[in-house]
């Protein structure tokens, strides 16, 4: 088993799961002076559900990197919507391209991770650190409407509470917790 701690963004989500005028009702605020700070809010808000729940909300493409071929390589958010590359250096240190027809998606307890396909086998890699990058779409959906409501709810949430005590950005109130916590993704210990 193969598991990646090592990842990078390449394209962030295209909209925000709880639209400003949502959070704003949400909070009971009329007022137009604080929208810049409430949608700064929202955004903090989905990246922390996002980290406590292992999981990214709208659609979004990351870079996942391993050191090396594994028969299982654990991919570090759920849902996974799409593999849209493994790439690796071969032993003459060029990047090169696997074959779909070598690996496919799978999953056990929403821990998503790129496995062989049956009868197949990885190409020799040389074996640096990084060396292999898998190119990876994760999330619900392009839309806001393909969250479920749990998330939104915790999203809602938070910025209430953060926006009703300013200064606290950052602290997870107990029952924003256990909105999420039974969302969270249990990743194996390697």
């Amino acid at each position: 088993m193969n598991l990646s701690r090592r990842y990078t963004e390449i394209t962030a989500p295209a909209v925000e799961p709880v639209t400003l005028e949502l959070l704003k009702s949400h909070c009971r605020v009329d007022i137009t002076e604080d929208d810049d700070d409430i949608t700064r809010l929202g955004k903090v808000a989905r990246r922390h559900v996002e980290e406590i729940c292992g999981r990214k909300l709208i659609s979004q493409t990351w870079d996942v990197y391993y050191d090396s071929f594994g028969s299982e390589m654990i991919l570090p958010f759920s849902p996974l919507k799409e593999i849209g590359s493994v790439q690796y250096y071969d032993t003459s240190g060029t990047l090169a391209t696997v074959a779909v027809t070598v690996f496919e998606a799978g999953a056990a307890l929403s821990v998503p991770k790129i496995r062989l396909q049956y009868n197949q086998s990885w190409p020799s890699a040389q074996g640096r650190e990084d060396g292999i990058i898998c190119r990876c779409v994760f999330g619900y959906g392009a839309a806001a409407t393909s969250v479920p409501d749990e998330y939104l709810h915790a999203i809602k949430c938070l910025v209430e509470f953060w926006y009703d005590n300013r200064g606290e950005e950052g602290k997870i109130p107990d029952f924003v917790y256990n909105i999420l916590v039974p969302y969270r993704i249990h990743y194996p210990i390697c």
